[in-house]
């Protein structure tokens, strides 16, 4: 018979014409290579089926590592604003603001960290395995450098996490240099917070550097 031999019904029509007919070698050669085509056919959708879940499953941890990225971004940025204008409010002359030579400055709204709590523990949700050492890892060095108290230093800090979650995410760096990157950043904030002169203290992780043409 002649049909599609890409088709379940071909394949089951070709075995009922075999059990009609009485070439058994033939029956069973063709139930053999029924057999082995559906297997393939299961194996090759088995792995179809993995390769999207990975794909999707990066997709999102990709989404939530920008989401982490721009929070961080956000807050110090908004950290920056409430220590600066917090130094202004505290060293201006009450007399000036009373007599009207200057108006008072307004005290920007102190930043919580609830955005940055929210986007890397949707990482940690995300992620398995290695990649959720390095989400835990990453939340225990955001926290850490929270308390860092000049706003300069902590923004200096967090664009370093920032700089590492990407390198990681572009493929740059495989999980244990993430980890060791990471590990940098906290050692370098325990010399500052220590109050440790800047030479002795270990390079930025990935640094940002301008290429000569």
């Amino acid at each position: 018979m002649t049909c599609d031999p890409n088709t379940t019904r071909c394949q089951v029509e070709r075995i009922a014409d075999s059990l009609n007919s009485s070439d058994w070698n033939s029956f069973w050669s063709t139930l053999i290579a029924t057999l082995v085509g559906a297997l393939v056919a299961a194996l090759i959708s088995i792995a179809l089926y993995r390769h999207e879940r990975k794909a999707h499953r990066g997709a999102d941890i990709d989404g939530a590592v920008i989401a982490l990225i721009r929070a961080i971004q956000r807050y110090s940025r908004d950290y920056s604003k409430f220590i600066r204008s917090l130094a202004a409010a505290e060293s201006q002359s009450p007399m000036a603001v009373q007599q009207g030579w200057a108006d008072r400055v307004v005290v920007a709204d102190e930043p919580d960290r609830t955005e940055i709590d929210t986007a890397i523990e949707s990482l940690i949700v995300l992620t398995d395995a290695g990649d959720r050492v390095i989400a835990e890892r990453t939340r225990e060095v955001l926290y850490e450098l929270s308390f860092l108290k000049e706003p300069d230093r902590q923004a200096s800090e967090n664009a370093a996490v920032r700089r590492i979650l990407v390198a990681w995410r572009a493929g740059k760096r495989s999980s244990k240099e993430t980890l060791t990157s990471l590990a940098v950043v906290d050692e370098r904030r325990r010399l500052i917070g220590s109050g440790a002169p800047e030479t002795s203290w270990p390079a930025a992780p990935e640094p940002y550097v301008r290429s000569i043409a």
